[in-house]
């Protein structure tokens, strides 16, 4: 029976179990104390060791699948988690327009903070950590570090960096994609220890409180808080580094994505940002932009139908 419990967990893929298994089971396991807490750890200890061994075993294999399914429900919402701390909030009508006015408060609080970095001259900082123009700011710093990253293509070559990037992934070396799954798991991963914080300073306070466990409800508010921001703070690094990867991405590999559809490369930077948006147009709005834009991509222009009598 244990060879085969093993077996399961075994095949848990390895970025899943480091990036969002593990700080779910710690949220679980920091429930268990507060749990232990109030019902006596002694007391605790002697229900279990009465417990038969089956018992036992039903018990803990029902913990982990416990956790496993919930870390696999968090794994399911990542990028939903993503575009949360990026600051896309939905504005809740019940709120009043609160969160519209929350948003526009921030974000022009990281205006504020962008203008001063400029004022420092600071321009790889900005230039890293912000997306220029102020119409594309957004009210986190996570979230203009990772569009200072998704508008890096376009603002150098014309390159819609959502729409091509898919299409670019799938060309990309093995190496380049490992080493672009290693900083997004890094950054993911503390974003994982980010909301299991936050969760467990609201559901871990209130345990303690059912519980009766007042200086157990004060240490889960604290603790879950603290962890919530330190992983926020900690993810920025790591969002700087994915962010960085992605440009090195589009600066180096990008011809691979035309040498894979062989279309010619340009022959100058003009040409190549033109060549980029008559890419996108096509592929966006299902054809070129225009006759132009069809021979730029190498299609010959169409011929106008021939208006043939109709046969007896």
């Amino acid at each position: 029976m244990f060879p085969a419990i093993g077996d399961v967990f075994g095949t848990l893929d390895k970025r899943f179990v480091s990036t969002v298994w593990l700080p779910v089971q710690a949220f679980f396991g920091c429930l268990l104390v507060i749990v232990f807490s109030a019902y006596g750890w002694t007391r605790a200890r002697t229900t279990w060791t009465a417990l038969p061994a089956g018992g036992q075993v039903a018990a803990a294999v029902g913990y982990l699948v416990a956790g496993t399914l919930v870390a696999y429900v968090v794994a399911a919402q990542i990028s939903s988690l993503i575009r949360l701390y990026e600051g896309y909030w939905p504005d809740i009508r019940p709120l009043g327009g609160r969160v519209k006015r929350v948003t526009e408060a921030l974000t022009q609080r990281q205006r504020d903070r962008r203008d001063r970095l400029v004022a420092d001259e600071q321009h790889a900082r900005v230039a890293l950590a912000y997306p220029a123009g102020d119409d594309r700011v957004l009210p986190t710093r996570f979230g203009n570090i990772m569009r200072s990253a998704e508008t890096h293509p376009w603002q150098r070559y014309r390159l819609d960096g959502v729409l091509f990037w898919p299409r670019l992934y799938a060309c990309l070396p093995e190496a380049v994609v490992t080493q672009i799954g290693a900083a997004r798991s890094n950054m993911e991963f503390m974003l994982v220890v980010s909301v299991c914080g936050y969760a467990f300073a609201g559901v871990g306070t209130v345990t303690a409180l059912v519980l009766g466990l007042w200086w157990g409800a004060a240490i889960a508010l604290a603790g879950g808080l603290l962890v919530g921001w330190g992983g926020y703070v900690s993810s920025l690094s790591r969002c700087l580094a994915f962010g960085t990867v992605v440009r090195a991405v589009f600066d180096v590999h990008r011809f691979a994505l035309l040498d894979t559809l062989k279309w010619r490369r340009p022959e100058s930077w003009q040409q190549e940002r033109a060549q980029w948006q008559a890419i996108g147009h096509l592929w966006l709005h299902g054809g070129p932009g225009s006759a132009e834009e069809a021979r730029r991509l190498g299609y010959q222009p169409s011929k106008p139908p021939e208006n043939k009598p109709p046969e007896d």
